[in-house]
């Protein structure tokens, strides 16, 4: 399931985000200009690598342009919730 769409123009500098495994934050992190590029240019980045490979980017495709935080193993049932400030919060339950 995917929420609503986000206007690609959102300012992204200034974003705190937070993440969680069961209730405990495992991390916390923010943008600034150090750390967010564009999000386009990130997106065409991707579209390159994937032509190395042979693969293609389709309409309906969904991509995350880039991380705040590093990822989090999964290796018993968890459920992880990501906090994104104005962005709205992301969760994903693995049984």
């Amino acid at each position: 399931m995917f929420g609503a769409g986000q206007d690609p123009a959102l300012p992204l500098n200034g974003l705190d985000v937070a993440q969680y495994r069961d209730g405990v934050e495992m991390g916390r992190g923010g943008t600034g200009p150090d750390v967010v590029d564009s999000p386009f240019e990130s997106l065409a980045r991707g579209a390159r690598a994937s032509d190395t490979y042979g693969l293609a980017l389709e309409p309906g495709h969904r991509v995350i342009t880039g991380s705040l935080l590093p990822a989090l193993p999964v290796t018993e049932p968890a459920t992880f919730v990501g906090e994104f400030g104005p962005l709205g919060t992301v969760t994903a339950q693995f049984v």
